[in-house]
């Protein structure tokens, strides 16, 4: 397997922390985006592989060396956001200039974090054996009409998907997070050449996946937690604050996944807690009340020795 990081943007958004450092090397607890989910898959994948711009990637090459990491940087030589290839480019570019067609591709967009390990995505590929999208419900609609947006049937195979539309036909929102198959990956140039002959937009990863879904069987994974998207500085704030690393709901291990399902309440839509979870969060609540009882005793024997009137 080959793993993707789709990382040719500019961070405009988030200016003037990205005017000179790329997104997703920016900090959420301690540790920069992206290292999230390379240690979160590292060893999972043959070839690592981060596609960006010309303006950072030395910024990128930089880091790895630092931190240890072997992971190809791809520079596409873009040099303004008013210019960049987009992301279908970016991809079928590095396919072609380093000849990686012969095995499958996870494409991660880091551009959110996931408070769950990627590897229970990957163990859901190996069961399906196609290609595979991921999805979480979102109650609004104005939201939903400006993300792609899936329709699946009750084995989770995806019979629908659009991008941005104006009346969606499902409340499934895609996350920007794909697995190809490297039969269907091979089709991506088939996909260009149609869209180049219509004239039409190559850029969003959504009109590949309603391209092959109608030639090939693709599933889409419900999202087992929840995401950090990062995309202004008030979000980024706002992931700091409240992100607390990711949970191993799903790892290589069947009863770790009767676990989930075991405890999960379809009564409770907000209540998606596996029992790992939930034994982590009480024993936080237990430590804390064990510290403030012992504050409060140690404060009970000042007073009681007359150390407060000293």
């Amino acid at each position: 397997m080959y793993v993707f990081f789709m990382a040719a943007g500019f961070g405009t958004r988030l200016y003037p922390l990205t005017e000179y450092f790329p997104k997703p090397l920016l900090p959420v607890r301690g540790k920069p985006i992206l290292d999230w989910f390379i240690d979160d898959i590292e060893n999972d994948a043959s070839v690592y592989v981060i596609v960006t711009n010309h303006k950072f990637a030395k910024v990128y090459e930089n880091h790895f060396k630092k931190k240890g990491y072997f992971i190809v940087t791809v520079d596409d030589g873009m040099t303004k956001n008013e210019t960049r290839r987009g992301t279908i480019r970016d991809i079928s570019y590095v396919l072609d200039k380093n000849m990686l067609w012969s095995d499958d591709i996870l494409i991660i967009e880091p551009n959110a974090l996931y408070d769950f390990s990627m590897r229970g995505f990957l163990d859901y590929v190996k069961a399906k054996g196609t290609s595979c999208t991921m999805r979480y419900w979102e109650e609004d609609e104005e939201k939903l009409r400006h993300s792609g947006v899936s329709v699946v049937d009750r084995d989770d195979l995806l019979t629908g998907y659009e991008v941005n539309p104006s009346h969606p036909k499902s409340h499934w929102a895609s996350v920007p997070i794909y697995y190809f198959k490297a039969r269907d990956a091979r089709r991506i140039h088939e996909f260009t050449d149609m869209r180049k002959k219509r004239g039409m937009d190559l850029d969003d990863v959504g009109n590949l996946i309603e391209f092959l879904r109608k030639r090939v069987p693709m599933h889409s994974m419900e999202m087992p937690g929840k995401r950090y998207e990062i995309m202004d500085r008030e979000s980024y704030v706002k992931t700091m604050w409240e992100y607390e690393g990711i949970e191993h709901r799903f790892i290589r291990d069947t009863r770790h996944i009767i676990q989930y399902v075991e405890y999960f309440d379809e009564d409770e839509w907000e209540i998606k807690r596996p029992l790992g979870m939930q034994k982590k969060m009480a024993a936080r609540e237990k430590r804390r009340q064990e510290k403030l009882a012992m504050l409060e005793g140690q404060r009970n024997l000042r007073e009681e020795t007359g150390e407060n009137d000293l």
